[in-house]
């Protein structure tokens, strides 16, 4: 007698995700039992659904990647030790604790750092700030821009890259319109 074996695909394929995502796991033969969440276990993950695909042996397992994840993986088997295992309907049990997929994940808010470009007061000036990110960013709409900034006390004039990090901008403001400024980011 044979056991029932299982594999997984994730969705979406070859994307970093920071969302709720599904892997589709699927058996070689029906099962005697459905699976449910807890037949799962999902590190860097929590397993939040399980749903049979009807009229096959697969179904739509749903995650929710864990939060602060800088740059790392979801890993999705099946739990080892459960009280009622998977087995197919000859009763042989289905292998427990290897990885079916993987999903890339990063859940971590880029953080940033932002300092005026000259130290000391600035009289009568355009008011510049550098600011750092600690990560590349991939912007959906191609770059940052004015929009992405406020200025407290006047207005941002430009957003300019530093270098093809995607990590360090120049924001440029006119001069104030009055001798206290500040910036927000």
């Amino acid at each position: 007698m044979k056991a029932p074996t299982a594999s997984a695909a994730s969705n979406p394929v070859g994307t970093v995700t920071n969302r709720p995502f599904d892997f589709v796991v699927s058996f070689d033969e029906p099962l005697k039992n459905t699976p449910t969440k807890d037949d799962f276990t999902a590190v860097n993950g929590t397993v939040t659904e399980v749903v049979s695909i009807t009229g096959s042996n697969n179904y739509k397992v749903s995650v929710t990647p864990a939060a602060e994840v800088a740059s790392g993986v979801v890993s999705l088997s099946i739990k080892s030790g459960s009280a009622t295992p998977l087995i197919d309907r000859a009763g042989n049990p289905v292998a427990t604790g290897i990885t079916l997929a993987t999903q890339a994940i990063d859940t971590l808010a880029p953080r940033i750092k932002a300092r005026p470009e000259v130290d000391g007061p600035v009289k009568n000036e355009p008011i510049n700030f550098i600011v750092e990110f600690d990560e590349a960013l991939d912007i959906a709409s191609g770059s940052l821009s004015t929009g992405n900034f406020t200025a407290r006390n006047g207005t941002v004039k430009s957003v300019t890259a530093l270098d093809a990090s995607r990590q360090r901008y120049k924001v440029a403001s006119p001069m104030p319109a009055c001798p206290a400024s500040s910036w927000t980011g």
